[in-house]
């Protein structure tokens, strides 16, 4: 099966300018390091409400482990889950990690009086989840009205996870262990090749392996959901070399009036904590020139260690985007 992930304007979902409030909730939703916190950030600012951070984490969610990276639940399952996920958009739950983005420290050096200020004061629009992702077709139907889905070309992200040590929530390779049980926890026989796949390759040796499949079996899993419920999908490359025109669609996309995007919101993350600055050295070389494909990976990655991503993408059979191109088989990019 051979799904592809660059999507035209599918605007079925969004067709009126909505404030925020629970009954139009908005979801962001992507694999870790393809640039959820970035699109959140962006979406709370030209709102002016607040995208909750990671709900599904552990110091959320007290069954973090069995429920997250699931493509499925069942009806138990759902009504526990959409109650956390509606406890938490209606601010009955307070943890300071939801505001993991609007705090100006890291969370547990906030000052409680803040958090509890800022909670009293802000509206919330919705979330972002990089451990929602294999079933955003449950999002929808459960939780969320409103959602775009970002992705991100494996190489970047998985050169952004090896550079960055202490990602993984659950520990690794016990993350790994979880996304191995849960992916398929109740599948339905459309899973079936992709599990089958999942199960009669070897076990990965190095954790760019265990990385590498854990993307291509999460977009292989929930492009075609994604597809099928007419919900679109933002990559990442766009937003980066059109920062302000994939801005702008995703707010029309999510029924948001644009106010015009001004460059901090782009550019300067509400998560402060990180002091990132994305795009300021890399939405063009100092000649002027457009930025490498291999911009984000090419100091990380071997030739050989790129081959090797690609070669257990394309064995799930996901195909890569590019930006004005055809479709490509991922060992052939």
């Amino acid at each position: 099966m051979a799904v592809w992930y660059r999507f035209s304007r599918l605007p079925r979902f969004y067709e009126s300018v909505i404030m925020p409030d629970i009954s139009s909730t908005v979801a962001i939703v992507g694999f870790g390091r393809s640039g959820t916190t970035w699109l959140s950030d962006i979406v709370s600012k030209a709102s002016g409400a607040a995208l909750l951070f990671e709900p599904w984490h552990p110091e959320v969610l007290a069954r973090s482990t069995d429920f997250s990276y699931r493509s499925s639940y069942t009806a138990d399952e759902t009504a526990e889950l959409v109650e956390h996920l509606s406890s938490a958009l209606d601010k009955r739950q307070r943890v300071p990690w939801l505001l993991r983005n609007h705090l100006p420290t890291e969370v547990h050096e906030a000052e409680p009086r803040l958090t509890e200020e800022i909670w009293s004061q802000i509206g919330v629009l919705g979330f972002k989840t990089i451990r929602g992702t294999l079933a955003p077709d449950w999002i929808l139907e459960n939780i969320a009205q409103r959602m775009v889905y970002v992705v991100r070309n494996p190489l970047a992200v998985v050169a952004s996870i090896v550079r960055r040590t202490n990602f993984w929530e659950f520990g690794w390779p016990k993350t790994y262990e979880i996304f191995g049980a849960n992916a398929f926890a109740g599948a339905s026989p459309e899973l079936d090749d992709i599990q089958e796949r999942f199960r009669a390759r070897p076990s990965p040796s190095t954790d760019l392996e265990k990385i590498a499949v854990m993307w291509a079996v999460t977009h292989a899993v929930a492009v075609p959901r994604l597809e099928r419920a007419g919900a679109p999908i933002i990559n990442y490359e766009d937003l980066y070399r059109r920062p302000f025109e994939t801005a702008r669609r995703v707010l029309d996309l999510l029924g948001m009036e644009d106010r015009g995007i001004l460059p901090t919101y782009l550019f300067t993350p509400a998560m402060t904590t990180m002091r990132t600055l994305h795009g300021r050295t890399g939405l063009q070389t100092a000649t002027g020139a457009p930025v490498p494909a291999d911009f984000f990976w090419r100091e990380t990655l071997s030739d050989e260690e790129q081959a090797t991503v690609l070669e257990i993408v394309d064995e799930f059979g996901v195909q890569l985007y590019t930006a004005d191109g055809p479709r490509r088989r991922a060992a052939t990019a």
